[in-house]
């Protein structure tokens, strides 16, 4: 919604008490970052799978579940609000995680 909002210069009106309450995103970019930076571990940290997580399988539910925890926790434990932690994420992606693969899930959930 912010990134909508900026992009299309409009006002949505979203207050810091709205955005206080919006739950983490969990975009396709989450997982090899959180990983990548050591926040999380799973059996294959490079991501390299043999071909892409079959949409609602264990393995995508448990990964982007491990993810949604992992930033309620941060964001509980530093302050951090959800625009925050969604900005800081996505504008460093290819910084900090430039030589690390993403996931593939055909979906369109993300």
């Amino acid at each position: 919604l912010v990134r909508f909002k900026d992009y299309n210069n409009i006002d949505l009106n979203l207050d810091q008490e709205f955005i206080d309450t919006i739950n983490p995103a969990i975009d396709y970019q989450l997982p090899k970052m959180l990983l990548s930076l050591g926040i999380i571990k799973c059996k294959d940290n490079d991501l390299k799978l043999d071909g892409p997580l079959v949409k609602d399988s264990i393995e995508e539910i448990s990964l982007r579940a491990i993810c949604y925890k992992t930033l309620c926790d941060i964001q509980s434990k530093y302050g951090f609000d959800q625009v925050f932690m969604d900005y800081l994420l996505w504008e460093n992606r290819n910084t900090w995680c430039a030589d690390v693969n993403h996931h593939c899930t055909l979906t369109t959930d993300y």
